[in-house]
């Protein structure tokens, strides 16, 4: 029997906003960046948006999927193997927690599949973890251009699959 939770507080925003204010409050706890990072907003291999430097010619996430490789590598082998097999401290418990140290916070795209992960087990009446998610960022993307990231998009084609 999944163990009774009050759920975390409901977000007001739509998922645009959501990405803003995740990305803004990212922004506005990192300081002010010593110099920029140059870099465009490329499309990956999944469809999903990333942002390659174009010093070197590097993208933030996989050239085959930024989405793809976000839940399989911090969703399905991280956050979820970790909770369904106990690994975290008392993660199956009733006031079972995780904490997330994200360095390099970059697009926030884990930080963003972390919460959907968790709604996602809500949804579904199933036990979850309070997640504490902590993130930082030298070179933080202006809120503008993260709304130009396809993540709403991309994450509502896959949402069923996070787990």
């Amino acid at each position: 029997m999944p163990h009774k939770r009050t759920a975390p507080i409901t977000c007001k925003y739509s998922k645009s906003e959501q990405l803003y204010l995740i990305l803004h409050c990212k922004q506005a706890q990192s300081g002010t960046p010593g110099t920029k990072m140059e870099h465009n907003i490329t499309t990956s291999g999944d469809g999903s948006s990333t942002l390659q430097l174009t010093r070197f010619n590097e993208t933030y996430h996989s050239r085959n999927g930024a989405y793809t490789e976000a839940s399989h590598i911090y969703i399905a082998c991280g956050l979820d193997y970790l909770f369904k097999n106990g690994l975290a401290a008392d993660a199956r418990q009733a006031s079972a927690g995780i904490n997330v140290y994200d360095i390099g916070l970059g697009t926030a795209l884990n930080c963003i599949l972390a919460w959907c992960w968790q709604q996602h087990l809500i949804r579904c009446g199933k036990p979850y973890p309070q997640i504490a998610y902590y993130g930082i960022e030298k070179y933080p993307i202006p809120p503008q251009e993260a709304l130009q990231l396809n993540y709403p998009q991309v994450i509502a084609r896959h949402l069923e699959n996070l787990t």
